[in-house]
């Protein structure tokens, strides 16, 4: 990509209130969505405006200085929110890996042209940065204090 005029999609990862999801601007179809495993019946506005208003207004603020054509599409259209069939109302666990699944799966899919570019990246950066065992040991970590974080948060909250 050569410039930001080539895009065709943009991943914003967010966390909020413990909470993971995608916000994905695409410029193809003009819209933009957010993506998560929730499957609560909260509004945009109760639950995504505050984050998404100011990413949608400093995302619009850097395409104009780029001269981008979509500007001000980001700005003015509201997200459509991705309720998927499967998404949860109690898993607030899982969220950040059900996330990058998603990214993982749209970027991989077989109508995105870029897909084989993306994924020989992606391996090769896991090559060169890391080993195996590193890998292994990054995860176990994450997990461990995953756990523990949500212990902390059970005691604190029984008290």
């Amino acid at each position: 990509m050569e410039n930001m005029k080539d895009l065709e999609m943009a991943f914003f990862p967010i966390i909020a209130h413990e909470h993971y999801y995608l916000v994905v601007f695409n410029f193809l179809k003009g819209n933009t969505v957010i993506i998560g495993n929730s499957n609560t019946r909260m509004t945009y506005e109760a639950k995504y405006k505050t984050l998404c208003e100011l990413l949608k207004k400093l995302f619009s603020m850097h395409l104009e200085k780029l001269k981008h054509p979509r500007a001000k599409d980001v700005l003015n259209k509201n997200p459509t929110i991705i309720r998927p069939k499967w998404g949860t109302k109690e898993n607030d666990t899982d969220c950040d890996i059900i996330m990058l699944r998603l990214a993982t799966k749209i970027l991989s899919h077989k109508i995105n042209i870029h897909r084989e570019k993306m994924s020989t990246e992606a391996q090769e950066f896991a090559r060169r940065k890391t080993d195996k065992n590193l890998r292994k040991k990054m995860i176990k970590e994450a997990i461990k204090k995953k756990k523990e974080k949500q212990e902390s948060e059970r005691i604190q909250s029984a008290i």
